[in-house]
């Protein structure tokens, strides 16, 4: 927390929040990317993955700190921020995204040093899991609706239907002009078209998938968000374990 000169009141906030949900989504992006530096600067700090507090062992304290830290906000911004803005589910996903490359710098430099423990490992994994689980169910519906598969938030509000209607705008173009392309050369009358004569803006496309253009691209999941840090250190992991069981013979 910054001092009370350094922060705005709570009403100065709720003013400038329903400023930017009103000015358009670049400016709620930004309020919410202010929001969430203020809010994840302690934690960036105490869990420096170069610090005291930064090591592998450390991890289950990781998720504690984000738990209170979403009682915090419940406790102290209520009716703040719009509800539209998910803001609990955004806050999640941010400090997701956070520790991932926290934890990934953090074995990259237990595995260079190779100073890696087996049960130091497995137990940030476990509760790892754990939290990715307790996550996705308290948002994983929000965080697939609200952002995605790499955390980048989508419109919301007004923002998303202007999107929407922008992306129909452009569908209709399409299909209107595959449609003429498709009449034209079809002779309508006129002499057909070659086959080896194709127009530059129509490339072949017999045989190959239809762009899915009005599919949104693929939601957050919780699932992996974090844990996947750990992907590249499971063959350590199993050679470990396999070293332990060995001296423990």
């Amino acid at each position: 927390d910054g001092g009370a000169s350094s922060q705005p009141s709570l009403d100065q906030l709720a003013n400038a929040c329903a400023a930017a949900d009103a000015l358009g989504e670049e400016v709620r992006r930004e309020m919410l990317a202010w929001f969430c530096n203020v809010t994840f600067a302690p934690y960036r700090h105490i869990f420096n993955p170069y610090g005291d507090g930064g090591s592998l062992e450390r991890t289950e304290v990781r998720y504690t700190w984000h738990r209170q830290a979403l009682k915090k906000y419940a406790a102290r911004y209520p009716g703040v921020f719009p509800a539209s803005w998910h803001m609990r589910c955004v806050l999640t996903i941010e400090f997701c995204k956070i520790t991932r490359v926290h934890l990934a710098e953090i074995l990259q430099e237990a595995g260079r040093g190779e100073s890696l423990q087996v049960a130091a490992l497995t137990h940030a994994l476990v509760k790892t899991i754990d939290f990715e689980k307790e996550m996705a169910s308290l948002f994983g519906e929000q965080a697939a609706q609200i952002a995605t598969a790499d955390g980048s938030l989508r419109a919301t509000g007004a923002a998303a239907e202007a999107e929407e209607e922008a992306h129909a705008a452009v569908e209709h173009e399409d299909h209107h002009h595959h449609h003429t392309a498709a009449r034209d050369g079809a002779g309508g009358g006129g002499r057909p078209r070659s086959a080896s004569v194709r127009s530059v803006d129509a490339p072949d496309t017999i045989g190959a998938a239809a762009p899915a253009a009005d599919e949104a691209p693929a939601g957050w999941v919780f699932y992996g968000s974090i844990s996947g840090a750990f992907q590249s250190y499971m063959g350590l992991y199993v050679s470990l374990e396999e070293k332990s069981m060995r001296e423990g013979v």
